[in-house]
This record gives structure tokens, sequence and C-alpha cells, in this order.
């Protein structure tokens, strides 16, 4: 069962309103604390490398780059740039690479494989 959280100011304001995050289920990437999605770092469908950054969740000046526990291929992004988040707020969901290491490419890796292949297409 998936956990929904919606959260309004005392205005009636939405704060957040999404999935949250199981911390039983390692897949799953909560939010480390409550804040804005400032960027993220890979797309996807790109595999990472354990402690690889993920996206960075900002507050009050304050950033944290939320990292990949494991290496694992992004299989979906929940968030985007912009969004608020509290925390615990499911951010993304991970699958775990074949091996560690073996098969795993960084996104920029990935990006490079890509254009490489469209390339080729082109030829």
């Amino acid at each position: 069962m998936k956990h929904v959280v919606e959260l309004v100011d005392k205005d009636g304001v939405e704060e957040y309103s999404g999935p949250m995050a199981s911390q039983a289920n390692k897949s799953e990437l909560g939010s480390p604390m409550p804040g804005v999605v400032e960027k993220v770092h890979v797309s996807a469908g790109a595999f990472v490398s354990e402690g690889e950054k993920i996206l960075t969740v900002s507050a009050m000046k304050m950033e944290v780059h939320v990292k990949a526990p494991f290496h694992a291929r992004i299989e979906t992004l929940i968030v985007a740039a912009g969004s608020k988040v509290v925390e615990g707020a499911l951010l993304a969901r991970l699958s775990p690479a074949a091996s560690a290491g073996a098969g795993v490419q960084s996104s920029d890796t990935t990006m490079a494989s890509l254009a490489a292949e469209m390339a080729k297409d082109l030829v």
C-alpha cells in the first residue's frame, strides 16, 4: 500500500501532495528534509554508482545531495527541479544494477553512448 500525504498551510495553500518513500523498501529514495528540489543530476533510465549524486534538495540556504545508496538504475524520477517536498517524500525509484560495478555507467557515459548511437543512424 502506497502512502500519499497532502500537506496544507494554515491558509489552505498546498505545501506538498505526493507519495512517501517506504523506509522498508531500499529501492525508494526519500527526501532527507523538507525543502525544494534544486537540481536533478540524472535522468530516468540512467545507471548510477554508489554515492553518485541523484538530486539536490535545498532549504534556507542549506543544500543536501541525495546520493545513490548502491549501484543502480534510475527506474523513475518522481520529482522535478522546483518541486516542494517534505521529509520522507518519494523522490525516485531505483533498481539494483546486475552486480557491483558491472554494467554500471554514469549518466554522462549513458548520454555519450546514446549520442554515438544516434550519430551512427545519421551516417
